[in-house]
């Protein structure tokens, strides 16, 4: 009787998602994000479970990331939202109005994962419009968008949401540095 050795993986279960998600990764995306509807919502429930894994994942240089945008997985049809890693989704964000002065902001990127950070002008403070995602109270394990939701934010929150944006309109910081 032949013996047979087992194989024991060296990758754990979170390694194996960890590349799953990874892999979902595309390069710098050109397309500009397009406008979520309420018909794009079952999509965007999906999309957000792999941007918000793929805040804590280790990639290239970084550990995980604060912020992901959906173009960072979609490159042929992205849509206008992203993830925060304390689970906000931000939908359909417009900057309204900012300050007059821009300040340094060092930054990094997991769709540049071997770069190193760059400083980059950002405005100091911002006033955001946006929506997010709500249940829909008429009809049961649906969800609708929000209402708009306005927020006045400045230092590194205001530089998050203006990343996150520059990523909907297909722009990176090392365009911008």
């Amino acid at each position: 009787m032949e013996s047979t050795e087992q194989t024991v993986s060296t990758h754990t279960k979170g390694e194996i998602e960890a590349q799953k998600y990874l892999k979902r990764l595309v390069a710098p995306h050109t397309k500009v994000s397009k406008e979520v509807t309420n018909k794009d919502l079952d999509k965007v429930v999906e999309e957000v479970k792999i941007l918000y894994n793929l805040c804590y994942v280790q990639n290239g240089l970084y550990l995980g990331a604060y912020a992901m945008h959906h173009s960072q997985i979609e490159d042929k049809d992205p849509m206008s939202f992203f993830v925060i890693a304390d689970k906000r989704i931000i939908i359909n964000p417009k900057i309204v109005k900012h300050s007059n002065y821009t300040k340094d902001s060092k930054e990094q990127c997991m769709s540049f994962a071997n770069e190193g950070p760059v400083v980059v002008q950002r405005w100091q403070k911002i006033e955001l419009e946006y929506q997010t995602i709500m249940t829909d109270p008429e009809h049961d394990g649906k969800f609708k968008l929000s209402d708009i939701i306005k927020e006045s934010l400045s230092g590194f929150e205001a530089f998050v949401m203006q990343h996150e944006i520059d990523h909907g309109n297909a722009k990176f910081i090392y365009q911008l540095k």
